[in-house]
Formats: C-alpha cells, structure tokens, sequence
C-alpha cells in the first residue's frame, strides 16, 4: 500500500522573503487595537457594553499584531507563474489564488504537487456536486486504488457548520480498509488527502458536463 509521506520531486520556483505580509498583518492589528481603544473611551457616555467591545477588540489587534507571520515567503506558481504570496514556508501544501492549482513547499522551493501525492490533513477540495455525483474507488486518506469503503460526511450547502438551519448533504467518500479519516466537511465542499482522488473527481465529471452542455445545445 502507498505511503503517505513518499520522497517528492524537488523540482520548483525558489522562495523568496514576503516582509510586506507581515506588515499588513501587524498594521491590521494596530489598526483594530486603535479602534477598540476608542471606542473604549466613550463608554462614559455609551455604557459598560462599550466598555466590553472596545476592550475585547483592542485585545484583538494586539494579538494580530503579536501573531504576525514570522518569515512569510512567496514565489512564483509552478503552474501559472503567478505569485503566491503570504506562504507559510511550514505548510504542507497552497493553493493558487489565480489558476486554482496547489503547490508544496519543499527544499526552499515552491513545487509542483504530484498526483499520488497524500497531503497530512485532509487539504484537496472536492466541490460538493462532484462529491454527490459519484467519487471514484481511490483512498482518501492514502491514494490506494480499488477503495469499497465508504464513509459518510456531512457537508454544509452554504452558511457555516454550526447554524442549525443550514441545509446540508451526506456525501460518500471511499476509503480503504485500514483508513477512515482522509475527509473533512468544508464550507461547500470536502476536503480529502489524496490529490489523486480530487483530480479523477474533477476528470470524471467533465464528460457529464459536456453532455448536459450538448443537451442544452
């Protein structure tokens, strides 16, 4: 059976120091932190509940500012060639805000992710009607083929996980025998580890498309 943490290729675009990142992060918690102090200070004349917000928001910016990102980088997208910026260089994987592709960072570079490649969390997004259409037998947790084992996540439409009235769908991801914890639910969509099973979910759903396009037509 696959590994999930096999040698990758090293071949990228090389990373480069991102200071406006942190920057702008510690300007928006400055910026937040000003806004709590003054709000704080017409609580005289509009009360505790005042008083509470403008503290609790001053505490904010203060931890935005503390938390900045350390050494955030970018580079070029292996992909498009777009920049990516504000990358964690510890992140397992990024996904490209311009051409939707992900990218790992390793050895300094930023790479190109392989199909077999199994990410430690669940990362790859599956757009939830691809999910509900039919998901081919790949492990989520590990890539391997021939998975029969399905196991159930319930995915939120719209809004967020915790609304009661959100509406929601139970979707089957495939798993292996000896996994069951390569999905998770996301805004929409699920997220698996297997960058294999949401390349084939994508691929197979293309052929669908372009049937309901020619119906149309």
């Amino acid at each position: 059976m696959r590994g999930p943490y096999r040698e990758q290729q090293t071949e990228g675009r090389r990373l480069e120091p991102d200071p406006a990142a942190r920057r702008k992060v510690r300007l928006a918690g400055l910026t937040t932190a000003a806004l709590g102090v003054g709000i704080g200070a017409t609580a005289p004349m509009l009360g505790s509940l005042a008083a509470a917000f403008g503290g609790g928001l001053a505490l904010l910016g203060l931890v935005l500012y503390r938390e900045a990102p350390k050494s955030p980088m970018k580079a070029a997208c292996p992909t498009c060639g777009a920049t990516i910026a504000e990358l964690d260089p510890t992140t397992d994987a990024v996904r490209c805000p311009t051409c939707g592709d992900y990218a790992r960072v390793m050895s300094g570079l930023l790479a190109a992710v392989p199909h077999d490649f199994v990410a430690r969390e669940p990362l790859f997004a599956i757009p939830l009607e691809l999910a509900l259409f039919g998901l081919p037998a790949i492990c989520a947790e590990c890539g391997a083929p021939d998975a029969r084992h399905l196991v159930r996540v319930v995915v939120s439409v719209h809004g967020t996980p915790l609304a009661v009235d959100t509406p929601a769908e139970v979707v089957e991801i495939p798993h292996c025998r000896e996994h069951d914890s390569g999905a998770a639910a996301d805004i929409g969509t699920v997220r698996v580890r297997s960058r294999e099973l949401a390349i084939e979910a994508e691929a197979r759903a293309v052929p669908a498309r372009l049937s309901d396009d020619e119906r149309r037509g």
